[in-house]
């Protein structure tokens, strides 16, 4: 997670976020839109039928609309397996969907987070709201300076301790005692 944030923060690929490539387009293309991502539940229609000029794809999403949205779906599993097999706890053999599998299955509970630096939660932050003052110029940041402090608060922007983790001689145990092949 913060070798995430550090590519961000240290804008060693800042060229390739939206900020940037939105002027890029901007120089060449009159009509440049940014679709915001935290608005209407669904902006398929105007996005294929008014944006894309795609009369099939409009004319299906107009005669149904799509379910869900896309979902979250927590990967802590696959990541404690990953980390479990790299320290060598987990045959090479093993698929690590069923590592994981039967970790989750364990009902491990509540696991051990490391989350990114203050310093790197202020760039994220300062980084987010330059976008929606370019993009969306009517909007004050409130919104996403209230869903930003949620997902810090929810811990959204952390991820496994595995160290943590698998300093446990519980869970080494549990990992070297998984018999192979588990795939």
């Amino acid at each position: 997670m913060e070798a995430a944030a550090a590519n961000i923060t240290g804008y060693e690929h800042w060229e390739k976020y939206s900020v940037p490539v939105y002027d890029r387009y901007k120089k060449t293309f009159s009509n440049v839109v940014v679709l915001d991502s935290v608005g209407p539940k669904d902006q398929s229609i105007p996005f294929f039928c008014d944006l894309a000029n795609a009369p099939h794809m409009c004319a299906h999403v107009r005669e149904r609309t799509f379910p869900h949205l896309n979902s979250h779906e927590n990967l802590d599993h696959y990541e404690v397996a990953s980390a479990a097999a790299k320290a060598g706890l987990v045959n090479a053999n093993a698929c690590l969907d069923a590592v994981g599998q039967s970790f989750r299955s364990q009902g491990a509970g509540k696991l051990p987070r490391k989350c990114i630096s203050t310093e790197a939660q202020d760039t994220l932050k300062s980084l987010s709201l330059d976008a929606e003052r370019k993009f969306y110029p009517d909007r004050d940041g409130s919104d996403l300076v209230a869903q930003f402090d949620d997902a810090l608060k929810e811990k959204k922007l952390c991820s496994v301790d595995t160290d943590a983790l698998l300093a446990k001689s519980t869970w080494r145990d549990f990992f070297k005692g998984l018999s192979p092949p588990l795939c």
